[in-house]
């Protein structure tokens, strides 16, 4: 092994401002013909002043009461015992496997050189420190323990009540040395991983991960052995079978559910376009009951479809905007919103039927129960503020549905929507893919497209509130207001408050529409420019179809404008909406998890 001044001299050269970190500075320590420890490294780096680059903000879980007394160094780094009833040994270590880092607390006893306490989980836990004396305490037959000497180093986690109490209790003498003095690192590192992959196994598993194989050749101890051979006993374990989450994820059921999702996006996205031509058409009245269940079939004989006309009939829309409609008028408007409402029915059952189907043969990846139930649960809620939004056209003297239950209704759709366009994104890689790609988040890229989303998002609504009182068909010229940039009469409502006017006045509410949709253009072109700046190709290509897009919905926009909002150009404008916001998530995505590319390939 090397000694510090051994591993410090071929780096002294750099001086104290060098900015490698520890990984680095290890790696060039073993370019010699002999090994050294990471954790050695590490512990001794801070006495030439070395530090390497940092980061973002140091974060300190646990601070140390120095005015309390701490026990002497009763080892002095001399890991030797000639019994086994003389030294143990804990520390916390952190253990690759194939679906991440298991963090393992443990105790070694140094004699046996064999673990006699261990605990592990997915994630740094402070009470799986305590909890591996305990149990090396509770499965310990020493005779004598004023004899054995219990050793941990000086790391705050270590030095924890929980931590000194349980050995002090039993009798067992207490000794901490320095910073990352546990033991013998370099063989510590080699006989941590060769019990976990005899008697931890099952352990591994029931955190979700799956071992990974490694071997490593040369080094200080002659013969390193591969993480699932015992100690001592010269030849592997077999390799563990099955599972874990990654493994789990990685086939049928990633795949399986992201189809399932990519039909719901589907019928979502016709959902939307069906909405909207329902909307266009005045059609959204014509139902005034809301029957789940008994609903889903239509009037079969003439006597039903008379009941469904007489009940029309005694709503407002009729007697103040469709007197003297007839039954096959009324029928055409009648079979719109009854295809609307069917249609959120089929999604709820398509829903109801994978859901369940994935949950009973436990197909689910870990974490993503509680995202397919919030689908579900919102689902349900979109149906009940459909009712509600109907509702409101029902009584008093409305000939629509109030335009802000209507933004209500479409904001919904659209997270939806949303939601399970990013959920397909996801599922089309693997975790430990998702993971590896974060490395490369653009951060500042990210939340740029986070910015333009949440626009976009509050430029939806306000189209709604344009549908909600017809106001794309008050103003039909561009890029004045019928002759004005400014729409006259803009802060009056008759018999209302002026802040109604931002809802229920049609020039104003128009105007709110168009300059918004200037400022999102605006600002899509800065995030644009910053997108191209981006390092992945797949993230510049993203950002350049999202900008064209942007463009063309705009130019949509226009021609809504200039057409009096016809039923095609309109529906059109919606549905491009429905393009512009999967594109925008697209971007986000990419930009939190790139695609790397290849130079040789030319995708980077």
């Amino acid at each position: 092994m090397f000694g510090g001044g051994q591993i410090f001299r071929r780096i002294a050269r750099y001086g104290p401002d060098i900015l490698c970190g520890v990984r680095e500075i290890w790696h060039v320590s073993r370019r010699g013909e002999e090994d050294v420890a990471r954790c050695t490294v590490e512990r001794l780096m801070p006495v030439p002043g070395i530090q390497g680059a940092v980061r973002g903000k140091k974060f300190i879980t646990t601070h140390p009461d120095t005015s309390q007394p701490c026990p002497d160094d009763r080892v002095n780094r001399l890991f030797m015992a000639d019994r086994p009833d003389k030294l143990r040994v804990s520390d916390f270590t952190c253990v690759p496997t194939w679906s991440g880092t298991v963090c393992a607390a443990f105790v070694i006893v140094v004699h046996a050189r064999r673990i006699a306490g261990w605990r592990a989980s997915t994630w740094m836990k402070t009470q799986r420190v305590p909890d591996a004396p305990d149990q090396a305490i509770r499965q310990g037959k020493t005779p004598d323990n004023q004899s054995l000497v219990h050793h941990t180093d000086c790391g705050s986690q270590s030095l924890l009540m929980k931590c000194t109490k349980r050995p002090a209790q039993a009798g067992i003498g207490l000794s901490v040395g320095t910073l990352g003095d546990a033991d013998d690192n370099a063989r510590a590192s080699q006989r941590i991983p060769a019990r976990l992959g005899r008697d931890q196994r099952s352990a591994l598993k029931r955190v979700g991960c799956r071992p990974s194989v490694r071997r490593e050749e040369g080094g200080p101890m002659a013969g390193r052995r591969n993480i699932f051979e015992e100690v001592g006993t010269g030849g592997p374990a077999p390799l563990p079978q099955g599972g874990g989450i990654d493994r789990r994820g990685a086939g049928g059921a990633r795949g399986a559910i992201r189809i399932w999702l990519m039909i719901l996006f589907a019928l979502v996205a016709l959902m939307i376009a069906v909405g909207g031509a329902t909307r266009l058409t005045d059609s959204g009245l014509s139902i005034t009951e809301w029957r789940p269940v008994t609903g889903a079939l239509p009037p079969l004989d003439a006597a039903s479809w008379q009941a469904e006309f007489d009940r029309y009939r005694a709503i407002p829309e009729y007697q103040l905007q469709n007197s003297g409609m007839t039954m096959e008028a009324f029928k055409t408007i009648y079979w719109w919103e009854w295809g609307h409402r069917q249609l959120g029915r089929v999604i709820g059952l398509v829903w109801a039927l994978g859901f369940l189907g994935f949950l009973t043969a436990r197909r689910i990846p870990a974490g993503w129960t509680p995202r397919l139930l919030l689908l579900g649960a919102l689902g349900g809620a979109q149906g009940a503020i459909g009712w509600w939004m109907v509702s409101s056209g029902l009584t008093g003297d409305r000939v629509d549905v109030a335009s802000y239950r209507l933004a209500t209704h479409l904001g919904l759709a659209f997270v939806i929507l949303g939601l399970l366009a990013w959920n397909v994104m996801l599922l089309g890689r693997s975790e430990a893919g998702l993971i590896k790609a974060r490395r490369g988040r653009e951060a500042r890229l990210f939340g740029l497209s986070t910015g333009l989303m949440h626009f976009s998002f509050l430029q939806m609504l306000l189209g709604a509130l344009v549908a909600g009182i017809d106001a794309g068909r008050a103003f039909p010229t561009w890029p004045d207001m019928n002759g004005q940039f400014f729409p006259a009469d803009a802060f009056y409502v008759p018999g209302r408050p002026a802040w109604a006017a931002f809802f229920e006045n049609p020039g104003l509410v128009q105007f709110i529409h168009r300059m918004s949709g200037y400022l999102l253009l605006a600002f899509g072109v800065v995030v644009w420019l910053r997108g191209r700046r981006s390092a992945h190709r797949s993230t510049r290509l993203a950002f350049t179809v999202m900008m064209a897009m942007l463009w063309v919905q705009v130019l949509i926009g226009i021609a809504t404008v200039l057409s009096a909002a016809t039923l095609p150009v309109a529906l059109t404008h919606q549905v491009g909406a429905v393009v512009l916001w999967v594109l925008i998530l697209r971007a986000r995505y990419l930009s939190q998890y790139p695609l790397a590319g290849s130079i040789r390939k030319g995708t980077a």
